[in-house]
Parts: structure tokens; sequence; C-alpha cells
């Protein structure tokens, strides 16, 4: 999967940007851009796109 010989300033980048390039397959493209997403995003974004927890579902008395 991940070859080693990139060894510029973003090997990992590097990688997925040529299998970008070079798919032809759609589903293949669409899922390297979502791996793209999940990987490089910035800590902020990640913090912004994790579900929020749900409070306890236990019903309140009154």
């Amino acid at each position: 999967m991940f070859d080693e010989k990139f060894n510029g300033p973003a090997p990992m980048a590097a990688y997925y940007q040529q299998r970008l390039e070079q798919s032809k397959s759609t589903i293949e493209r669409m899922a390297l851009l979502g791996l793209f997403d999940l990987l490089f995003q910035i800590p902020h974004e990640v913090e912004k796109s994790q579900p929020r927890k749900h409070q306890s579902n236990k019903p309140t008395t009154q």
C-alpha cells in the first residue's frame, strides 16, 4: 500500500496524490478524497466533525 520511496516533506500525501492522479475509477477517487479529508484535517475541524456525545436517555422526573 504505502511505499516508503516517497521521501519528500509529506511522503504519505505524495503517495496518495499519485494514486489519485493515476486512478481511473470514480469510486477509488472518491475514497481517496475522503481519506485525504480524514487524514489531513486540522485539529479544530476534527473536533467539529465528530458527533457530540448525547446526554443520558434517562427520563427526567418532574
